[in-house]
């Protein structure tokens, strides 16, 4: 920014070679003013990039149940980000390979997908105890945050588990979609599906936002 300034304060002392007080001043402000509005733009840019971040999937975010009900709250868009809710997001990164309690294996494995890091939740996979059914769910999402629908859509037909069949149902009708997206009735079948099994508004809401993205596709 200081060579910007500097060469911009020669070029304008080219055109006026007695430049006032005034005229620096009103020079150094209008500069100060673009800094400021350069560097909100780029922070704006890596907010957005790393809040959006889901691996390798720019089509799906991941989010919080606590955090979509904000964004509920507040009236922010929830339409044309397709979200991915679950529990929450946890500090510790290495929470996946220190329990075996599904509810935290599942934060766990969010929270890497969050972080950029599907190599960890790869690592986890690979040496995870293939009995454990939440585990169908992690290998789910890990491919699915590498653009493989077919992969993420064989896995996620295996989850067994009650708790999470909304979530199961949302993600192979998501899967579904994405690999056939000029089927969108056969989609729209598939995400009427996790509807009916909805427990809250908030999960009837996020069926409905997505059967109108694709409708408009």
């Amino acid at each position: 920014f200081c060579f910007v300034f500097f060469a911009l304060l020669k070029k304008q002392n080219k055109k006026h070679r007695t430049p006032s007080r005034i005229r620096y001043r009103e020079l150094k402000r209008q500069l100060t003013m673009r800094q400021f509005w350069i560097t909100l733009l780029l922070l704006t840019i890596i907010f957005q990039n790393s809040n959006a971040q889901f691996g390798e999937n720019k089509n799906y975010r991941l989010i919080s149940a606590e955090k979509y009900q904000v964004r509920i709250d507040r009236n922010k868009d929830v339409l044309l980000r397709r979200y991915i809710i679950v529990p929450a997001f946890d500090k510790n990164k290495k929470l996946i390979f220190t329990t075996n309690n599904p509810d935290s294996i599942l934060i766990g494995a969010a929270t890497l997908l969050r972080k950029g890091k599907s190599y960890k939740v790869w690592e986890y996979i690979q040496n995870c105890n293939q009995t454990e059914n939440v585990n169908n769910l992690i290998a789910g999402l890990y491919w699915l945050s590498k653009n493989n629908y077919e992969k993420a859509h064989s896995f996620l037909l295996n989850v067994e588990i009650e708790k999470y069949n909304f979530l199961q149902l949302l993600l192979i009708a998501d899967c579904e979609y994405e690999l056939n997206r000029t089927a969108k009735q056969n989609a729209i079948v598939s995400y009427q599906k996790a509807y009916d099994i909805a427990k809250n508004e908030n999960e009837k809401q996020i069926v409905r936002n997505r059967i109108k993205f694709i409708k408009y596709q």
